[in-house]
Order: structure tokens, then sequence, then C-alpha cells
């Protein structure tokens, strides 16, 4: 593997791990929360910087995708995750974070077609668990 290979690997982990550290530091309280998520997300756009010089210096590395806007499939496969985790959530006992899940779905910047789903999702999920 070449060293430009193995560092885009690297980094493309890397990132993926503070995505996922941002979704357990909403569930942690730890202050100032948004600030720290801000944070996470800072260094993953840095991370990304340097991608970008990569993929300048070796075009073959950069993914299929990189820096096209999602497609409406992209969505559909998001807002199904969504519908997951929410599941996962409410199945630990835990309606509002399922909420939040979909409040985040909706923040991303989707379709009109699936923010609507995930608001009609939240407004059944309020109603059921009064929450």
């Amino acid at each position: 593997m070449s060293k430009a290979k193995e560092l885009d690997k690297l980094l493309t982990e890397s990132a993926e791990v503070l995505v996922e550290c941002c979704s357990i530091l909403r569930d942690e309280p730890v202050d100032p929360n948004e600030k720290n998520i801000y944070r996470l997300g800072k260094a993953i756009h840095e991370i990304n910087e340097i991608r970008e010089q990569i993929y300048r210096i070796h075009p073959k590395l950069k993914p299929e995708k990189w820096g096209q806007p999602p497609t409406e499939e992209d969505y559909s496969e998001m807002f199904q995750e969504a519908l997951r985790q929410a599941e996962e959530h409410i199945q630990a006992g835990c309606p509002e974070k399922a909420i939040e899940t979909f409040e985040s779905y909706v923040f991303i910047g989707s379709t009109e077609k699936y923010k609507g789903k995930a608001k009609s999702e939240i407004e059944k999920l309020r109603k059921k668990y009064r929450v």
C-alpha cells in the first residue's frame, strides 16, 4: 500500500471515529456540549481538507462521490438508518433520544420529502410517549 493510500485510509477512519464521537457526546452531560460537538465538526472538516489535498496529488484515491451533493437515494438510506436508530432508542425506553435522532436528521438538510417524514415521526413519538 502506498503511503498516500495508507494516509487516506487512516484519515478516513479518523473522521468516521469523530462522527461516532459526536453521536456519543450528544448523550453525555459534558458542558458545553454544543461547543464540543462544534469542535469535533471542525476536526472532521480539517481532516477532510487534508484528504482534499491528497486527492489533488493522487486523484485515483478520490472516492467516487467525493464533493458531490447527496442524492435522493443517499437521503433515503440516511432516513432508514435514522429509523433503525430511533427504534433502538425506543426499545431501550428512551423515546426522547429517538426524537433527537429524527431532529438531527432534519438538521442535516435533507430533501423536503424526507424532512417531512422525519417531522411526522417526531410528532408520532411525541403523541405516543407524551414527550
